[in-house]
């Protein structure tokens, strides 16, 4: 009947007009909240410890020199000794693990991953010396703390030691553990380093599901850091 037809056509052109609008507006929000900065907590202290930020284009890791990680069992357990820097990630386990590059990107992964409550994991990975793309951030003794105590807390633990995923790695000296939380459309892998630095009180994105704002957020928060050290002189 005509008027079935209409019906029809019109439920098939609402759900193409959706599909084609939500990721649109999902994009706009997380670009536009992306550059609303947080208020920075007020901090006396010096800031003397310095722990970095590293971007694959997607994903945001926290990268910490080995020396910070000595007062924690747990994160001291991870670091490779022959190596300077620890970089630690949290993310979604079947976009992880089935997804060593970007160009094995499926686009089922990524809307299990951004629809489905799942499995999340810690990837940790080791690096020799510091490098240049990294974006540094300053934090105070008090601060440093809070960030070792914030990634201890998304390891799974038994016995008190991380759960590893056994036989699972990109480049053979990394490693996967299983971690708290799930990974949604909502709460990605960069919201998790947004978390991050704003419960350690740094100035950061209002909400982030992009790496694109938290680095920003982060090197202006580096040239403001100079232009007051340079003001002090």
């Amino acid at each position: 009947k005509p008027s079935r037809l209409k019906k029809c056509l019109r439920v098939l052109l609402t759900t193409l007009a959706l599909l084609i609008a939500l990721p649109l507006l999902y994009t706009a929000l997380g670009i536009g909240l992306g550059k609303i900065p947080t208020q920075a907590r007020a901090i006396t202290a010096p800031k003397d410890h310095t722990i970095y930020l590293e971007t694959n284009g997607v994903h945001v890791d926290f990268i910490l020199p080995n020396a910070y990680l000595q007062d924690d069992a747990l994160l001291a357990s991870l670091g490779a000794s022959d190596y300077g820097y620890t970089a630690f990630g949290w993310g979604d386990k079947a976009f992880y693990l089935e997804t060593p590059r970007w160009q094995d990107i499926r686009l089922g992964n990524v809307l299990r991953a951004a629809f489905w409550k799942s499995d999340s994991l810690m990837h940790v990975s080791p690096y020799p010396r510091q490098e240049s793309r990294w974006v540094p951030v300053h934090l105070s003794e008090t601060q440093l703390a809070e960030l070792v105590a914030f990634i201890r807390a998304g390891f799974v633990q038994e016995n008190d030691a991380p759960v590893i995923v056994p036989e699972a790695s990109y480049y053979g000296n990394d490693r996967f553990y299983h971690a708290h939380g799930s990974y949604t459309l909502f709460y990605t892998c960069n919201n998790w380093v947004n978390e991050g630095l704003s419960d350690i009180g740094e100035s950061t994105s209002l909400w982030s599901p992009f790496d694109e704002a938290l680095m920003d957020h982060a090197r202006r928060n580096q040239v403001l850091l100079l232009q007051i050290k340079t003001q002090e002189k």
